[in-house]
């Protein structure tokens, strides 16, 4: 029988043949499509951690949302972290996208593995900054969206974080942050790392934010969407910046309620800016609606 999708079908064969490439070219374009779908079913879910600075190895079924990022400019890879929101879209921070002030020639996106450059590597295709980081800098807009190449195949160590549809309340709760960034020897640690931290009250967080310096400007952060946390035996760090910030709920369901943001102070029991996605959703679902707003680059 001749091939149905090859050069040599017959007469006969045309309408079918046109068939498959429809089918073909359908199903490339949907690949290629930014899954829009937050919070599906199965969401936060890990196994127990057991009982980042001063931080602790974590397996990576204990976090299977985080990633991490390769941003490469010429000879130079810089390291972030970020999380996986739907099957090909990773949330991060805006200035793990700008190092240089400009968009990175390439972003290599590492699921699945705790070691540092280890794992399934997809490409990322397409970015998007929030623009008010991207235009002015300011600090609590540090968000940032990548388009992968391929969609992710969701198992034990690679599936979604949870966001949040409204803001949550943090004051005195335990919270998750996790990361590669710097430890009490090293600027990049080798494995994944963790530590809890406490969230703080909207009030003493508007009072930390009104004494903060956003280091870009050099000036007093302005207001906006923000979650504070204090570590008392660990904090997040350079490196881990645009991890995840987690709280988990009765169920053991995750929910990423911030995100490292620039800035981070390292030492234990200093307090930590992180960029609220509970208030940064409305603009994280528009996006993703709108493909057409991201920035393309070139895969090399």
């Amino acid at each position: 029988m001749a091939p149905l999708c090859g050069d040599h079908a017959t007469h006969g064969q045309h309408l079918l043949k046109l068939t498959c490439v429809v089918i073909v070219t359908a199903l490339l374009v949907g690949a290629n499509r930014i899954d829009k779908k937050i919070n599906p079913r199965g969401c936060g879910e890990s196994e127990p951690i057991g009982r980042v600075y001063m931080g602790k190895p974590i397996a990576k079924e204990s976090v299977p949302w985080i990633v991490q990022l390769s941003v490469i400019y010429g000879s130079e890879t810089y390291l972030c972290g970020g999380s996986i929101i739907t099957r090909n879209v990773i949330l991060t921070a805006g200035h793990c996208l700008l190092v240089t002030d400009r968009f990175p020639d390439r972003i290599d996106v590492h699921v699945s593995s705790t070691k540092i450059y280890q794992g399934t590597r997809v490409k990322a295709t397409r970015l998007k900054v929030h623009p008010r980081f991207l235009n002015q800098r300011e600090l609590l807009y540090d968000v940032a969206l990548l388009k992968l190449e391929k969609n992710l195949q969701f198992n034990r160590k690679t599936k979604p974080v949870c966001l949040p549809e409204e803001k949550l309340d943090v004051g005195g709760k335990s919270l998750l942050v996790a990361g590669w960034g710097q430890t009490e020897t090293v600027n990049t640690s080798e494995v994944l790392l963790y530590t809890h931290v406490d969230g703080m009250t909207d009030e003493a967080c508007r009072d930390f934010i009104a004494v903060a310096i956003n280091p870009y400007t050099r000036r007093h952060i302005k207001p906006g969407p923000a979650v504070c946390a204090k570590g008392s035996k660990g904090n997040s760090c350079h490196g881990d910046s645009g991890g995840p910030l987690t709280l988990q709920d009765e169920q053991r369901r995750s929910t990423q309620v911030g995100l490292v943001s620039a800035g981070a102070s390292c030492a234990p029991g200093g307090s930590v800016l992180y960029a609220s996605t509970a208030l940064h959703l409305r603009w994280i679902k528009n996006m993703l609606n709108n493909p057409g707003k991201w920035t393309k680059f070139k895969l090399h």
